[in-house]
């Protein structure tokens, strides 16, 4: 069986390059290439957003296929496939074209407002009944469909419920989430828009969470197997309400069919070796490009640079809660009573956008913001920074301390889900390890760990090694995605 070419189709709202709103879309983007350059015949569908470029990544329409009309609640929607690949890969993707729904700016929100769209459970409840649709289709049959996250959670219950298709049944489904805080809770009546048994909604039932439709825990009840993006992350949903968010008990309940599996760095996107978007680019053997990314950094932030040698620590988040953007605006003050500078990158909410904009008006030669996504930029900041400060309430896995240590870009980071375990706490007494850890949630913690960074820092010998310690680690797909092959093997051999 070590040869078998399984058949994987992965469905996901997000797939970087195509559309990408945080750590899903890069995951998505990596995931599947290195599935398929272990023998796994792995596709993926997704929305065909408005904002995504067809002629620049040849998307066209699949051949033989009319159009649909997919009911959702009283309205009927126009549906189209096509089809293209993930760039400069063999890896094919297929797009679910509903303009009504689709054919705009953002992933989940107004970019312009920031504002969620309101139409966003109609929108995956299309998504989930367009993807049951093309498994009908004979275009590609699965023998495992992959779900990725809540938008695409409620498939399994359209593939498990009473009204399943006996040939559909036959699929093995697994769910992974990427974060649990995010399960899309919407009003019972959209049980009946989904056209799901409205048997299943009585209290406790696996579509009901608290008188509400829960999109995730549908996924969780009728998945075959479920993973998460980290072992620590894994064990901490389970634990209680903190990280598990109300659904740790049905987590519970599946016992041995849920485990952590560490998402990895795409080098071949991130490696300031080969890096397009750097001024200079740079290697473990030959640091001397760092400076001059570091440089351009300052220059683009408007922050000074007559002092190369001062620290400069940066930030790249979703401003959000969970990212502890609150605990880096109320330790400020403590921060620059060091001798560092500081470049956020990151959209979000608005309430942090302000903060952040009154902090730089208040620190002008010390903080710059920016209020975007640029992927140009995120790259500089990782290679022009000397370290990057991650304080995450939690973090399911998280990829930019994987991108920092690959740059040489040290993470400062709280001890939580995958950053645990992927940032070995500097020990100074023995020189090992390739991150600085805090545990509790505050400006000590935040600011104690930040100390000690820049005692290594001071000491340019000794950040050195760090460094070149850091950029020798390997972090890559390989493992993981053999470890998804196996759970695969598990799946369809069970």
């Amino acid at each position: 069986m070590a040869s078998r070419k399984l058949r994987v189709l992965m469905a996901t709202a997000e797939m970087g390059p195509f559309a990408k709103v945080g750590g899903l879309g890069d995951v998505l983007g990596a995931l599947p290439k290195a599935l398929f350059d272990k023998g796994v015949d792995v596709r993926a569908i997704m929305p065909l957003y408005g904002f995504i470029d067809r002629r620049k990544f040849h998307i066209r329409r699949i051949a033989g296929l009319s159009e649909q009309a997919i009911i959702v609640g009283d309205h009927e929607f126009n549906v189209q496939y096509f089809r293209s690949n993930i760039p400069e890969s063999k890896v094919q993707v297929f797009f679910v074209e509903c303009d009504e729904l689709f054919d705009r700016d953002g992933v989940y929100a107004d970019p312009a407002s920031g504002m969620t769209y309101g139409d966003t459970t109609t929108r995956f409840i299309l998504f989930s009944k367009a993807v049951v649709d093309f498994l009908k289709m004979g275009v590609f049959t699965p023998e495992i469909l992959h779900l990725h996250d809540n938008q695409a959670s409620l498939i399994a219950a359209m593939l498990r419920g009473p009204n399943a298709e006996p040939e559909l049944a036959k699929i093995k489904i697994l769910l992974t989430i990427h974060n649990l805080e995010y399960q899309n809770q919407c009003d019972l009546g959209y049980v009946n828009e989904a056209g799901l048994d409205p048997s299943l909604t009585h209290p406790g039932g696996p579509l009901e969470f608290y008188g509400r439709l829960n999109f995730l825990k549908a996924g969780i009840v009728y998945a075959d197997k479920l993973s998460t993006v980290s072992e620590t992350y894994a064990a901490e949903t389970l634990r209680g309400p903190d990280a598990g968010f109300g659904l740790e008990g049905v987590l519970q309940s599946r016992g041995a069919d849920y485990r952590g599996i560490m998402n990895g760095a795409d080098y071949a996107a991130w490696d300031p070796a080969n890096d397009k978007w750097l001024v200079k680019t740079y290697s473990a053997r030959n640091l001397a490009g760092k400076p001059a990314n570091k440089k351009a950094l300052l220059e683009k932030s408007r922050l000074p640079t007559d002092d190369l040698g001062q620290p400069v620590v940066g930030v790249i988040s979703r401003l959000v809660y969970q990212k502890g953007i609150d605990l880096i605006v109320a330790s400020l003050e403590e921060i620059f009573s060091r001798d560092v500078l500081l470049v956020v990158l990151g959209t979000g909410d608005p309430a942090y956008s302000g903060a952040l904009r009154e902090a730089e008006a208040k620190y002008p030669t010390r903080l710059a913001v920016h209020l975007e996504y640029n992927e140009e930029l995120a790259h500089l900041i990782v290679a022009g920074s000397d370290a990057l400060l991650i304080p995450s309430r939690f973090e399911p896995c998280g990829l930019n301390q994987l991108y920092g240590l690959r740059y040489g870009t040290i993470p400062v980071a709280r001890r939580t889900g995958g950053l645990a375990d992927t940032i070995q706490d500097y020990a100074p007494e023995t020189d090992q390890g390739w991150g600085f850890l805090f545990d509790s949630f505050d400006t000590d913690g935040l600011v104690g760990a930040l100390d000690e960074a820049l005692a290594v820092y001071n000491d340019s010998e000794r950040w050195k090694a760090l460094m070149k310690r850091a950029m020798g680690l390997d972090f890559s797909w390989n493992v993981s995605a053999e470890k998804y092959k196996q759970l695969y093997l598990e799946l369809v051999n069970g």
